[in-house]
């Protein structure tokens, strides 16, 4: 069983994670992405796995991974 630390963490990445498969739906369209979509959705990306001073450990380390 997982503890409730560890749900909650996860609840927190989820809250990430979702931004991504937004991003990676978006992108990966069946038929085709237009040029103009690309870099504002990055941006965003960008701008939701931004770190700041109250994140913990792991979240910082998440978001500076994935910004990578």
């Amino acid at each position: 069983m997982s503890t409730q630390s560890e749900l909650d963490k996860l609840k927190k990445l989820e809250t990430v994670l979702e931004h991504c498969r937004y991003i990676t739906e978006l992108l990966g369209g069946k038929k085709f992405v237009s040029c103009s979509v690309v870099l504002p959705a990055l941006c965003h990306l960008l701008q939701v796995m931004k770190v700041y001073e109250d994140d913990l450990a792991y979240m910082v380390n998440f978001e500076e991974t994935i910004k990578t």
